[in-house]
């Protein structure tokens, strides 16, 4: 959910009328000051995959957790078994965190092959289309229902085997730290884990809608002086990271109660 809105945009900037233009700024100013401060801030239900620590705690991306949601942990476990027989390629799973899209990108001499995995009915349809891809040939690890994959970015070459991840066993005897957004897992479990959570703020503090309003004001000014502004992107509103940290750095102050440290 955006830290602030239209209306509250157009008040700031004396004006009335509705625009793709401000809509993006708004989602622009949002991620912005999440990425800054890292988290995010409205209350919803999430799933994640997570990676343990050294201490094995897990630091969730929302906090505080809502009271009386129960975190529901899972053991990354082998779901996919991948091999290639090209010269050179790469494996990336990654999550869009603005969308919860995820993405498994295999590339191969060259190729790149985007699978959206929502796409896809089961993990069956999946290694269908995986094996449809040159240079790649996938088959099943274990018997799990279609689920999100965990990430990974590799480098690969002929002969190599990746493997991917889904959410398999349950785990148990975990506590949970619900205000600061930690999970302490028992010392056996594997290093990824996938925690299903509520969590965030039911209510959006005015400073942070202060600070998003004035920030996708100032969005809006940067990209009409340079149109072509682009590098990293939240929907369709690119922006360098350079811009980025022109546009959060009168608000740290500001922010630093808000940043997870």
């Amino acid at each position: 959910m955006p830290l602030t809105d239209i209306a509250k945009l157009n008040t700031f900037l004396g004006e009335t009328d509705i625009t793709s233009a401000k809509i993006q700024a708004i989602k622009w100013a949002t991620g912005i000051i999440e990425d800054y401060c890292d988290r995010e801030f409205d209350q919803k239900s999430r799933s994640e995959w997570l990676l343990a620590n050294k201490n094995n705690r897990l630091v969730t991306r929302a906090y505080p957790i809502a009271p009386g949601s129960n975190a529901i942990v899972r053991e990354g476990e082998r779901a996919i078994t991948l091999t290639f027989s090209g010269s050179y390629g790469s494996v990336i799973s990654q999550r869009d965190l603005r969308n919860g899209q995820d993405t498994l990108t295999l590339e191969a001499d060259g190729t790149v092959t985007n699978l959206l995995l929502s796409s896809y009915a089961n993990l069956a349809a999946l290694i269908t289309a995986i094996n449809l891809v040159t240079g790649w040939s996938a088959s099943a690890t274990g018997s799990y229902t279609f689920a999100h994959i965990a990430p990974i970015s590799t480098p690969v070459q002929s002969g190599s085997t990746v493997y991917l991840y889904a959410p398999g066993s349950l785990v148990f005897d975990y506590e949970v730290n619900q205000e600061a957004g930690i999970v302490y897992l028992p010392s056996a479990t594997s290093d990824y884990v996938y925690i299903s959570y509520t969590a965030g703020l039911e209510t959006i503090p005015s400073t942070l809608e202060m600070i998003a309003t004035q920030m996708a004001a100032a969005a809006l000014r940067m990209k009409a002086e340079n149109p072509g502004m682009k590098s990293e992107s939240f929907g369709d509103y690119s922006y360098t990271k350079g811009d980025a940290d022109d546009l959060v750095t009168p608000y740290k102050i500001s922010l630093r109660e808000w940043r997870r440290i």
